[in-house]
């Protein structure tokens, strides 16, 4: 299976950023607007007024809370794509030990491979996955057919883990079948 490096710095990197922009400027208005905006009546009741803008504050929060587990959960990955190149790969091959899920907001589209495979993957699952390799973590966009105990061989970023490719050696599934 070979991975996109563009759809890869696209979700991991430039997205996020693109999010990050926003969400400050959003955070600055909204600050601007809660602390420096008045009562337009001076019969309004200054209970109800601080009211709203303690809501407003809240509301705020909230929304950073989510804009920045969302956000995060993809830049921890994505960060050092901003210096890795699929020239700076690097190739290994290992025994899978362990395949963990990682949920929303590690959510791939099948777009993202290249060539026949879409077919062929396009029912299973689409979370990323943190695949341990000979002791070693590597982020997936998609597991594919792998399961624990395949013997593989991949081309990763070495700071981001980023796996671009990744080919079965031996695999028991089939050597059972």
């Amino acid at each position: 299976m070979k991975f996109d490096y563009e759809y890869y710095k696209s979700m991991l990197l430039t997205n996020p950023l693109i999010w990050v922009i926003i969400s400050v400027v959003a955070i600055i208005i909204a600050l601007i607007k809660i602390f420096f905006t008045k009562s337009k009546s001076n019969d309004a009741p200054k209970k109800k007024f601080l009211l709203r803008k303690t809501y407003m504050i809240c509301l705020l929060l909230i929304a950073v809370i989510f804009s920045t587990t969302e956000i995060w959960g993809r830049l921890k990955y994505g960060i050092y794509l901003l210096h890795e190149e699929p020239q700076d790969a690097l190739v290994v091959e290992g025994e899978i030990e362990n395949i963990v899920t990682i949920k929303n907001p590690q959510y791939h589209t099948y777009k993202s491979i290249k060539g026949e495979e879409f077919e062929k993957y396009s029912n299973l699952e689409r979370d990323a996955q943190i695949i341990t390799i000979s002791g070693n973590d590597y982020y997936f966009m998609i597991k594919g057919d792998l399961m624990v105990g395949d013997y593989v061989k991949i081309s990763y970023l070495p700071k981001s883990t980023i796996v671009l490719e990744v080919t079965i050696i031996y695999s028991e599934e089939l050597t059972i079948n």
